[in-house]
């Protein structure tokens, strides 16, 4: 449980870096409600992290039956940490204000490290992942992987149409597409640790016994035969003994 938790507030420093300290001073659109965030701090000069949290109360209170208690506590509480981190504790931190390519590099490594720890603990950022997992509880069939490029393309069209910097929008879509890398890449690693974990699993019958310990034991049948004591040793069963008359049979 602790390193559950440990992962995700790992995850939640590192997109608040990711935000504050590489695509902020860059300028860059970011996708989700993190991106509106930076459009609002940028127009109006309005805290990002307090922004995101008022931003997602009313998703959050719609979405709290379908999502389930666990996922929606889990969520809210890396969405706080993230928000904190971007208004209280990165600032104290050097901002990059060099190349916009690899401010946007460093971006989508740290945001998609970020949310593939918080991905493995179950748990999200909430905002767009509140709508996203709302609508795949209530409509499976739906393409969501469309729903959520479209929704992140138009955060980040957006943001470049206000402040009329259609760079931004490519190092925007270049930092959604290394974000939705890292996460595949950690979802592909979880899918085969379990199929590796499944697979040395040992093999057991319709009684819940291992099949291997069913098998005779023969080093103890010889030494049961050699004492002149013959038994059929079986693990979950053991078969009745028979002693062996002395004398030769005639």
């Amino acid at each position: 449980m602790v390193i559950r938790y440990a992962r995700g507030d790992r995850g939640s420093i590192l997109t608040g870096v990711a935000i504050y300290n590489f695509a902020l001073p860059a300028k860059f659109p970011m996708t989700g409600f993190s991106g509106l965030a930076l459009i609002l701090y940028r127009l109006f000069d309005l805290p990002i992290g307090v922004m995101t949290i008022v931003l997602n109360i009313p998703v959050a209170i719609l979405c709290y039956r379908v999502l389930g208690r666990r996922f929606f506590l889990c969520s809210v509480r890396c969405m706080i940490l993230s928000s904190l981190f971007v208004d209280y504790i990165a600032p104290m931190l050097p901002q990059y204000t060099g190349e916009r390519l690899v401010a946007a590099i460093c971006a989508g490594v740290l945001g998609g490290l970020g949310y593939a720890l918080i991905y493995m603990r179950n748990s999200s950022t909430g905002g767009a992942d509140f709508i996203t997992m709302a609508l795949k509880a209530k409509h499976p069939h739906l393409p969501l992987g469309r729903f959520i490029m479209l929704t992140d393309g138009i955060v980040v069209v957006l943001g470049g149409i206000i402040f009329r910097d259609f760079d931004g929008i490519v190092y925007g879509m270049m930092i959604d597409l290394i974000f939705r890398r890292h996460c595949r890449q950690d979802h592909v690693r979880r899918e085969r640790r379990k199929a590796r974990a499944h697979r040395h699993r040992p093999r057991r019958s319709r009684h819940g016994a291992d099949r291997r310990a069913l098998r005779p034991r023969h080093n103890d049948h010889r030494r049961a035969a050699a004492s002149g004591r013959i038994t059929a040793m079986w693990c979950c069963a053991p078969a009745p003994a028979r002693r062996c008359s002395s004398s030769p049979a005639r």
